[in-house]
């Protein structure tokens, strides 16, 4: 594509972003001016500019929403859950036909119709008049007139409008300070580091002594790749807050279908994964924003009931320990029933009686981790399917993290997922087995202990099993070549045998 349109859609992406969040916030604040204001403005960019490349239905449909936003921002219309929803529906729609240009490099043939005379029904009824006509698409440049505004009722309504017309590319400047990179050429640079790296490392391995003269260089050289890596890594690393972005609308939606009042809150927006991670757990992140609304969180009336505020509550909060990152979703709903758990997995025979009468309640929650396996009491376009957990599970555990559940009934549920800081780089240690190499990322070894020597651990003999001695505690030892199999020649002792220092 051409530089110019890849640079619009970047930025329509950006400004549907913030288009959603001031929706949201709009329905929240019916009366506020700063979210209508925002997302006035929103919408006229992206207006103002496809006008400029060409792309009428992008005009069409945006310009209908803006009136309807111009009349909530000059106050002849009264934002409702129903405006709200139908604005969301246009965000969605001018996604799609963003996705659809960047696919195809041109936008879909099915019309918006449909859509902007919904848009323009609400406007003729909310403001008692004929609906505005919408403005035919202009050829290649902006035909939007500036319009009239009144003296403005607050800082919010009196901000100036964006002016339309064509974007350049994005680059750095001595303002912002940024500059725009394509992931492909990121994802190179990167390719490129790790390259350098294992070259390093090979170095390393034939000693220093062996390099004479050129020892200083190499070490020189082993200070700046050390830089680069960590600069390359930092290049790839991204805050959650692209993902956390997203879940408000999620949440609202769910609970918009299924008659639930809703607060989701985010914390530690600014802690930062690498971009494949994030990449990663984007829809099972949603998936469990949404699983939560509609599973979790009770109707607003048995809320009331059980003496809970009817609005209900999902926490996604965010934290970096070390080489790791822990996300949860915590939710103040009714919680899971292990017994109903069991009994949804008997009927879709996912367990035998027998097992189930053995299952404890940790044995039960992970139960909902199986394919198949649903509480929903019917199939709805949220859920019922049996297709979500056990996704959640195997998309996280992908890229090497862990899925957990806890639930308590009447308090609610938290689903933790731990994982990696980064996927570029990983450090490991190198260990030969039957002539082959292995590496163990330095994340799963706890401690490295000496076997030999006078003050070293010494392997003993307890029944048939080999242990060590280690802290008063006796630790089980397994040989390496016995984990692989056959496929690694090994030095078994001979049956019968014993090892040496048996215990005396």
């Amino acid at each position: 594509m051409d530089e110019l349109v890849e640079a619009f859609l970047l930025e329509s992406r950006e400004n549907l972003e913030q288009l959603d969040h001031d929706l949201l916030l709009l329905e929240e604040h019916p009366a506020a001016p700063e979210p209508v204001a925002s997302a006035f403005r929103s919408l006229h960019t992206i207006k103002g500019t496809c006008a400029f490349f060409g792309f009428p239905r992008l005009e069409t449909l945006s310009h209908a929403a803006e009136n309807l936003l111009g009349s909530l921002r000059d106050g002849e219309t009264r934002a409702t859950p129903d405006i709200v929803t139908l604005l969301l529906e246009v965000s969605d729609r001018l996604g799609g036909i963003i996705s659809a240009i960047e696919s195809d490099g041109a936008e879909p043939d099915e019309p918006n119709t449909a859509l902007e005379d919904r848009l323009g029904a609400v406007l003729a009824f909310a403001v008692g008049s004929e609906p505005e006509p919408v403005a035919e698409p202009s050829e290649g440049t902006d035909a939007d007139e500036p319009e009239p505004e009144p003296e403005p009722e607050s800082v919010a309504d009196a901000a100036p409008v964006p002016p339309a017309g064509p974007v350049g590319p994005a680059g750095g400047t001595a303002a912002s300070g940024t500059l725009r990179v394509g992931v492909g050429l990121l994802d190179d640079f990167m390719s490129l580091v790790g390259e350098l790296v294992l070259a390093r490392n090979q170095m390393h391995q034939h000693g220093e002594a062996s390099l004479g003269p050129l020892a200083p260089v190499a070490e020189r050289i082993d200070q700046i790749t050390v830089g680069l890596q960590e600069t390359a890594t930092k290049a790839r690393m991204q805050p959650v807050r692209q993902v956390f972005a997203k879940l408000p609308r999620a949440a609202r939606d769910v609970g918009y279908t299924t008659g639930k009042d809703i607060q989701l809150l985010t914390e530690g927006e600014e802690t930062e994964l690498d971009r494949t991670v994030l990449d990663a757990i984007r829809d099972p992140l949603t998936h469990l924003v949404r699983n939560a609304v509609d599973h979790g969180i009770e109707s607003p009336d048995a809320r009331q009931k059980a003496g809970k505020p009817r609005q209900g509550t999902v926490r996604v909060r965010a934290a970096q320990s070390g080489d790791q990152v822990a996300i949860e979703v915590v939710d103040d709903g009714g919680g899971i029933d292990p017994q109903r758990v069991l009994d949804k997995a008997l009927d879709r025979g996912l367990i035998r009686a027998d097992q189930a009468e053995a299952m404890g309640h940790r044995e039960a929650l992970e139960l909902v981790f199986a394919p198949g396996f649903s509480t929903a009491a019917a199939v709805t376009n949220v859920s019922g399917r049996g297709v979500g957990m056990d996704v959640v599970r195997t998309n996280v555990e992908a890229i090497g993290g862990s899925v957990e559940l806890e639930s308590q009934q009447g308090v609610g549920s938290t689903v933790r997922i731990t994982l990696p800081l980064t996927l570029a780089i990983i450090p490991a240690l190198v260990v030969r087995c039957g002539g082959q190499e292995f590496a163990l990322p330095q994340a799963s070894l706890l401690e490295l202990l000496r076997l030999g020597g006078p003050s070293a651990h010494r392997l003993e003999a307890m029944h048939t099993a080999t242990v060590i001695r280690h802290r008063d505690r006796l630790l089980p030892v397994v040989a390496l070549a016995d984990l692989l199999g056959p496929a690694v020649p090994s030095r078994r002792r001979p049956p019968g045998s014993r090892p040496p220092n048996p215990v005396r």
